[in-house]
């Protein structure tokens, strides 16, 4: 993940939910 260069953990999760419609951590309690 940090070869993305993301500039911040927030902005990633902003980005993950906006595109998949679901939070990571939600992700991970999905599988």
């Amino acid at each position: 993940m940090h070869e993305l260069r993301f500039p911040s953990i927030q902005y990633f999760s902003f980005l993950f939910k906006k595109i998949m419609g679901f939070a990571p951590n939600e992700y991970r309690l999905i599988n």
